[in-house]
């Protein structure tokens, strides 16, 4: 098997995780169709299909049929042929959060529960994590993500030099407030409020966007 390995040659047929090389690929694919979009319309395109990029060929032949090959298209007027929004990487939510965008964090959060057909209790999970590391790393006296990404469990140096600046933003009192928050919400999602899984994380993930505008402006 190592021989075959060795001489054969190997033809890479999966879309990178990355998001850059997605992008490109995205970009390339639309170049390479019958389909002339403008730089507004390709951008509304890869917002709209997120992660959901094997809906990207489908879309192109329908534009094609639809306006031909010849006729230069606009965001406005392939809006109404993108239908529902692609999934979302856990990530987006994340970020949103951190900035105190509630806006931008709600769009990430719907497009978790209906495009990636994600549970409630799943992105609880995720939140929860989310805070947890930083928690994790009060009153350790680290300096570098390496550090951080070693005590953290070898995670990927990014995502600890996210949850130190997380950790050193929020403070003990703004950590044990999202921890208070992810507690109430995984008892509202186990049926004590009576409210709905996707009103209960609403409701959550605006207070988590409050408290990090709240902690960031001290």
């Amino acid at each position: 098997l190592k021989a075959l390995k060795n001489s054969a040659l190997v033809i890479e047929t999966g879309i990178s995780t990355n998001q850059k090389a997605r992008s490109g690929w995205l970009k390339e694919e639309i170049a390479a169709s019958h389909v002339k979009l403008d730089a507004q319309a390709v951008a509304l395109i890869q917002e709209h299909l997120g992660e959901d990029l094997s809906r990207l060929a489908p879309l192109l032949e329908t534009l094609e049929a639809a306006f031909g090959p010849t006729k230069h298209l606009s965001a406005n007027e392939i809006l109404p042929f993108l239908g529902s929004s692609g999934s979302t990487p856990p990530w987006a939510l994340a970020d949103a959060m951190d900035t105190g965008d509630s806006k931008t964090a709600l769009i990430e959060l719907h497009r978790l529960l209906n495009a990636s057909s994600r549970h409630p209790l799943t992105i609880l999970a995720l939140l929860e994590r989310h805070f947890d590391q930083p928690l994790r790393l009060q009153g350790v006296n680290l300096t570098t993500r390496e550090e951080a990404a070693q005590y953290l469990g070898n995670i990927h140096p990014f995502v600890a030099q996210k949850a130190l600046a997380r950790s050193r933003r929020l403070g003990i009192e703004g950590l044990h407030r999202a921890i208070t928050l992810l507690a109430d919400a995984d008892y509202d999602l186990r049926g004590i409020s009576g409210l709905s899984g996707e009103s209960v994380l609403e409701i959550l993930v605006a207070r988590l966007c409050q408290l990090s505008k709240t902690t960031s402006r001290r």
